[in-house]
């Protein structure tokens, strides 16, 4: 049985129960764990006006689109699972291509964050003490909330046109060409600029750091390394996916159709499902400002918790 809407097919052969139901299960594992920690990151910086910075603002912006992608892309997708399961063929197509809709958007989105984040360090290191009054956080919303609903409203119009996949084909691989080479400029300045301020730093014998709120070079030189690490991550687990999409579309127009495709590009699907999840376990791992604000809002939780608890009993 075939049935296709939006460009979405729906085929019998490829209905595969076990492997979506542990799919699914993956999803859902994955789903939760990205809603909680991101749900902490987002709180913590909320509640915590030091972190309302320029900086803060585009990862609180990164760890929205994570929330959002496991809350909504991944259940969507699961829902996607369960209804080509059950041969739903006409309801698979719709959740598919909400799904994907919505993964795309969101997808687009932490691409976006990530280069507005490139560009923001090789900001700080360039412009030095002028770069908190050049950039603040009502330009950073600026530059983000129109990039928000602008993807949105474009992918909507695309696949109510029904051209979704040949116009996403043309327009999503010219976002991300732009986007990763403007990354690996600023990654690649920022770092030379660094290698260059340290070097002056060291031959004039002065301290990289002192009270007087000069730049702080051992500071911004972390910041660097772990931004450039959610970066590198982000890129990895996105690889395995667009090597799959590539092997999937050489095969479509070639009218052959392959199992093993098909389940490797579900599966990197997953991985790329992931990303959302170890985004925040990096800010943590990487940032000592997050991880405080973080334990203790869930120290303040728990407490709350243990005190209604103990209204309760009594």
């Amino acid at each position: 049985m075939n049935h296709s809407c939006y460009s979405f097919r729906y085929n019998a052969f490829l209905q595969l129960p076990s492997f979506r139901i542990t799919l699914s299960t993956l999803y859902a594992v994955t789903s939760l764990t990205a809603v909680y920690l991101n749900s902490l990151i987002l709180y913590s910086i909320w509640k915590n006006p030091s972190l309302h910075k320029p900086s803060y603002l585009l990862l609180a912006n990164l760890a929205l689109s994570d929330l959002m992608f496991g809350a909504f892309a991944e259940t969507l997708t699961i829902l996607a699972h369960y209804a080509y399961i059950k041969e739903w063929s006409t309801k698979y197509c719709y959740i598919a291509a909400i799904a994907h809709v919505i993964g795309h958007w969101l997808g687009s989105v932490s691409l976006y964050c990530l280069t507005l984040i490139s560009v923001d360090r090789l900001l700080a290191i360039r412009l030095k003490n002028r770069y908190r009054s050049f950039v603040t956080s009502r330009r950073i919303w600026m530059v983000t909330v129109p990039y928000w609903v602008g993807i949105l409203f474009l992918l909507l119009t695309l696949l109510l046109s029904n051209t979704f996949y040949y116009q996403k084909s043309i327009l999503l691989p010219s976002l991300v060409f732009l986007f990763l080479t403007t990354i690996i400029v600023c990654y690649s300045m920022s770092f030379y600029s660094l290698k260059k301020l340290t070097s002056s730093v060291s031959s004039s014998s002065q301290q990289p750091q002192n009270e007087n709120g000069t730049f702080d070079v051992s500071q911004y030189r972390r910041s660097l390394n772990t931004m450039s690490l959610v970066m590198s991550t982000s890129l990895l687990l996105y690889l395995p996916s667009f090597c799959s999409a590539v092997t999937c579309a050489l095969e479509n127009a070639k009218d052959f159709h392959s199992m093993v495709s098909y389940q490797v590009l579900l599966i990197s699907d997953l991985i790329v499902a992931i990303n959302s999840t170890m985004n925040p376990v990096l800010y943590l791992w990487r940032m000592n400002d997050i991880r405080k604000r973080v334990k203790t809002t869930v120290k303040r939780i728990l407490r709350r918790e243990h005190r209604v608890g103990q209204e309760a009993s009594s």
